[in-house]
């Protein structure tokens, strides 16, 4: 169908069995081509023209898991992604795509904050068999790229996944993952223009759409982010990360907690409020939200059990910002005591993660102990500053502005804060001026400079 007018171009119907899927698959492809007039590539072509695998069973648990996997970036889609396709390589010892699939799966469970070492090791299971079989193939070549993306060395990961380009042109998965490396290694302008092409690339796909939004939410360009948000959103409307983004968005331009809120409530409306309150608190930082939400989403988060959530570390952090917002200081120490113990432990299991170390620091400034809440969020920022990783780096930059301002070493927090106004982060002057959290700050000069300033 012709998008300008509605008119259609091209239309028939298949009745085959499905042991011919692929060459059905092959002639509707080479039929479209034909109705627009357009060359299919060669190395699209020669895809097209291969049989991923020859089990009916093992392709149906593949594209089931498809399902899952593109669906969101949850742990528990991820989950659900890793038994299909495990199932089809069970049925099928020889389907070497659904073993990249099942390694991008792994990797992304462990990415989102399953960081078992399992994940890694199966990731790299699956992505050797997939190499041995595919050889130099566009999802081998990609999926080394995904799994160095995973272990921080983007360098490598670029290199990989520009590879996968070079052999599948149209692939929208690999201009995505490429423009989460470029944005990573803090080449902003070129991350745009890549997650663009994603999205064009798959435009009835919401994924692409709402990480390029993400993405210019960062950097602050806010019409950009707005549109690819509501973008996102209309593609899929029962997925919550978006609202979460355009909320976010609101409240960074406008400093509007309400007009935010109204997304979120949207949001409740087609799923509920459990799940968007479960949302805001897995997303990185996620407690900050709660010294500024109403008091019927704080309500929501006291009745959610700790052991519901798959982090038990965010959400004594939401718990905390939750209390230190209504200026309940005995509750709001009491949970950054859980979250001591917890990232303790966390700490000992994983001392290599940084975000973990950044927690910490938190937990230890909202119970006064200052040096060592410094020193646990220097640590964070030295594994992984802004130079090594320009989207975790302005994380750990940001967890160190809270810690100094918690401790009320009001300098120190401001130089951190001038430093990520400067740079694409999340951070924006609507927000420090209206959260609770730096209200220390707000009479001095420098603090009130860096707020008037537009963006």
């Amino acid at each position: 169908m012709r998008a300008s007018d509605g008119e259609t171009i091209w239309e028939d119907v298949y009745r085959e069995p499905r042991g011919r899927i692929f060459q059905v698959q092959a002639d509707i492809a080479e039929r479209v081509a034909e109705a627009l007039d357009v060359v299919i590539l060669a190395p699209e072509r020669e895809r097209l023209e291969s049989n991923p695998t020859v089990d009916p069973e093992a392709w149906l648990s593949f594209v089931s898991g498809n399902v899952f996997y593109y669906r969101s970036a949850t742990l528990e889609d991820n989950q659900r992604a890793i038994l299909l396709y495990s199932q089809a390589v069970e049925a099928d010892s020889t389907f070497g795509l659904a073993y990249a699939a099942l390694a991008w799966a792994h990797l992304a469970a462990f990415a989102v904050g399953d960081r078992d070492g399992l994940h890694l090791a199966e990731a790299q299971r699956a992505s050797d068999r997939a190499y041995a079989l595919m050889g130099d193939q566009s999802a081998a070549s990609f999926t080394r790229g995904l799994y160095f993306y995973a272990t921080g060395e983007l360098a490598q990961a670029e290199v990989g996944v520009r590879e996968a380009i070079r052999m599948r042109p149209s692939s929208w998965f690999s201009h995505y993952v490429l423009g989460l490396v470029l944005r990573a290694q803090g080449k902003w302008d070129e991350a745009v223009a890549t997650l663009t092409r994603a999205s064009a690339l798959d435009p009835r796909g919401r994924t692409a759409a709402y990480r390029l939004a993400e993405t210019h939410l960062w950097m602050r360009s806010y019409p950009e982010a707005l549109r690819n948000f509501d973008r996102a959103i209309s593609l899929e409307p029962q997925i919550v990360d978006a609202y979460l983004g355009k909320a976010g968005l609101l409240l960074a331009r406008d400093g509007e907690m309400e007009a935010a809120e109204g997304v979120l409530r949207e949001a409740a409306a087609l799923t509920d409020s459990e799940t968007v309150v479960s949302h805001l608190v897995a997303a990185p930082d996620g407690g900050l939200w709660f010294g500024l939400l109403s008091e019927d989403f704080g309500a929501e988060l006291e009745r959610m059990p700790a052991d519901t959530t798959v982090d038990r570390g965010p959400y004594f952090l939401a718990r905390a910002g939750l209390h230190l917002g209504r200026g309940e200081a005995e509750l709001a120490q009491a949970f950054c005591d859980s979250l001591r113990v917890e990232m303790e432990r966390r700490v000992l299991e994983d001392p290599n993660h940084a975000p973990l170390h950044g927690m910490l620091g938190i937990a230890l400034a909202g119970l006064g102990r200052a040096e060592e809440a410094v020193a646990a969020g220097q640590r964070a920022l030295e594994m992984t500053p802004l130079e090594a990783d320009a989207m975790e780096g302005s994380r750990n930059l940001m967890r160190l502005a809270v810690i100094y301002t918690v401790v009320g070493d009001k300098d120190a927090a401001l130089d951190n804060l001038e430093v990520l106004m400067a740079v694409p982060a999340p951070c924006c002057r609507a927000l420090l001026r209206i959260h609770p959290l730096f209200r220390s700050l707000r009479e001095m000069p420098r603090f009130q400079a860096l707020t008037r300033a537009s963006g």
